[in-house]
């Protein structure tokens, strides 16, 4: 497991996007949630997962975590969703509100779908 983020993210507007194209701008709030009935992960729009958080502007915990294989759900949990996702470059970038990125390298590669996990 890899943990290319871990720690404080500063959101705006309760939003944080993990963004896989360099030539997109981000999600577009219906299409990132286009047939979901769970409001936490958008995955809707291709290369691109909308994060919705509690907090609507500062810094909020933030963990991203890599798995060869899905880790096991954790009790402590209070929601979890889980989308695919597929990454269209071996970059992909956590990035605020503002389009500017938090951190990069958070996907392992392009290729088939990979769940995604969101928890609160």
């Amino acid at each position: 497991m890899r943990r290319p983020v871990d720690g404080e993210v500063h959101v705006h507007y309760g939003q944080i996007y993990v963004e896989t194209d360099p030539d997109s701008f981000g999600p577009d709030l219906a299409e990132a949630f286009a047939g979901q009935s769970a409001g936490l992960c958008g995955a809707a729009t291709p290369c691109v997962l909308w994060l919705n958080t509690g907090l609507h502007t500062g810094d909020v915990g933030f963990t991203v975590e890599v798995h060869e294989q899905a880790p096991p759900l954790d009790p402590a949990w209070e929601d979890v969703v889980e989308v695919s996702f597929r990454p269209v470059s071996a970059d992909s970038a956590l990035v605020q509100w503002t389009a500017s990125p938090n951190s990069t390298g958070t996907s392992s590669s392009s290729g088939p779908p990979h769940p995604s996990r969101t928890v609160s």
